[in-house]
């Protein structure tokens, strides 16, 4: 019997880097998000969070850090040889994605903050379907 081991046959080490900056960038946009509405216990208990340090920024910051993530997307596609269906599928689709986020963000209202939070599972979506689309179309 024979075990399958993935073994990759090569390891790209700028596109980890560049991956792992970019994705950290989405971490703290959906974080602040979820962390909007607990803004007033967290004064409360001295509990330190980006949404409290971001302030009344809390948009013009995210904005910031969603720019840096479709960075990283658009420079891990240069990196790997991406062709248009990754650029407007994964990079197209995620910009699009965190704009409606932030543009119809209301960080008063939990519910809100919820959904948004919530709908960051499409954005993994929108990249695997990217990276999906494009390896089957070349």
């Amino acid at each position: 019997m024979t075990c399958l081991i993935f073994e990759p046959r090569e390891f790209n080490v700028p596109v980890v880097w560049t991956l792992t900056i970019g994705v950290t960038c989405w971490i703290i946009h959906c974080d602040t998000i979820y962390a909007c509405p607990d803004r007033k216990d967290d004064i409360k208990a001295g509990v330190k969070s980006a949404a409290l340090l971001f302030g009344s920024y809390i948009k013009p910051i995210l904005s910031m850090f969603d720019v840096l993530f479709i960075a990283a997307l658009i420079c891990s596609g240069q990196q790997t040889d991406q062709g248009a269906v990754y650029y407007v599928v994964a990079v197209g689709g995620t910009a699009a994605h965190l704009s409606w986020q932030l543009i119809t963000l209301d960080i008063k209202d939990g519910q809100d903050c919820q959904r948004k939070f919530d709908a960051n599972t499409h954005i993994g979506f929108m990249v695997a379907a990217g990276l999906l689309g494009q390896m089957y179309t070349q």
